[in-house]
């Protein structure tokens, strides 16, 4: 009976401890689920806004934060740059459809983070009404132009859609960086036109070229002849003023002078071909001989 009585005893204490263990251990479970969700790490590149009990309490940097999670919300903002691609679909003010694609970079304004929270709430909320409002606002911008404009100037069309957007992103908090207009179509039709007049542009480009080739080569042929004029003046100039020079010696020449220099003139020039036509009486002059010797008609018998 008493040996009864004891294991009775045992087993209620043993039973006992395992009661004791089993609620300490749901304790530290609660402990630990209660704990460990509190903790939280905010990246350097993030800014997180606290919320007890639905109401924003505080704007928290990087680092970690024990909030107790039943009764707190830390919702993130991302503060480095986002980029969103709008894919539009519109017109232009002379009527001609555009299609396309614009690249928007932006990123919050740190310092706003509560007011973006208490507006619009979370960076997930905020970008979904940043896509109609920014998409609208591409669209009226395109609106603005006609369609050669917008093929001729899409540099110029991003600066324009950059300028709209950051007064647009002004009331959203955010900074617009930069906007890049890319991938744009057109009709069938347009686009034909366009091409016709590349085609002509090409043309008169080429057409332009071959003017002003023309002209350089005609100002090159009349400078060369001028050159050559200039080049025969002088030429014929020198000639005259060597001629004069002869002409001053010969003036006081005796004719036995002169007509050796002319026998010396007549023989330097000659090239070895007896004329075929002679010079009647006067012959003898040139070679010396005497001018009243009656002239042979034909050969000698």
């Amino acid at each position: 009976m008493l040996e009864n009585t004891i294991d009775f005893k045992v087993k209620k204490k043993e039973k006992g401890k395992t009661k004791f263990y089993v609620i300490l251990g749901f304790v530290l479970v609660v402990v630990l689920v209660l704990t460990i969700p509190s903790f939280n790490m905010i990246d350097e590149t993030e800014i997180a806004v606290v919320r007890r009990l639905g109401t924003i309490r505080e704007q928290v940097g990087s680092g970690i934060h024990w909030r107790f999670w039943p009764i707190h919300r830390i919702d993130r903002y991302s503060i480095t740059a986002q980029e969103q691609i709008f894919e539009f679909n519109g017109y232009s003010i002379d009527a001609q459809n555009v299609r396309g694609e614009v690249t928007v970079i932006y990123y919050l304004n740190p310092g706003s983070v509560n007011e973006i929270a208490r507006q619009f709430g979370r960076q997930s909320d905020l970008a979904s009404m940043l896509d109609g409002v920014l998409l609208q606002e591409i669209q009226n911008v395109f609106a603005t132009k006609t369609a050669m404009e917008i093929v001729e100037s899409r540099a110029y069309l991003s600066g324009l859609i950059t300028t709209g957007l950051r007064e647009v992103g002004e009331y959203f908090h955010i900074n617009i960086r930069q906007t890049n207009v890319e991938n744009l179509y057109f009709s069938s039709a347009f686009e034909g036109a366009v091409e016709q007049r590349m085609i002509a542009e090409q043309e008169m480009m080429q057409a332009e070229f071959e003017r002003d080739r023309a002209v350089v080569l005609a100002e090159q042929e009349r400078q060369v002849a001028e050159i050559e004029a200039e080049a025969n003046r002088l030429r014929a100039q020198g000639e005259a003023d060597a001629l004069n020079i002869i002409l001053d010696e010969w003036s006081y020449a005796s004719p036995e002078v002169i007509d050796a220099r002319l026998r010396q003139q007549f023989i330097y020039a000659w090239n070895g071909i007896l004329p075929e036509v002679f010079a009647g009486e006067d012959i003898s002059l040139i070679f010396g001989g005497n001018s009243n010797q009656p002239r042979s008609d034909g050969p000698s018998e």
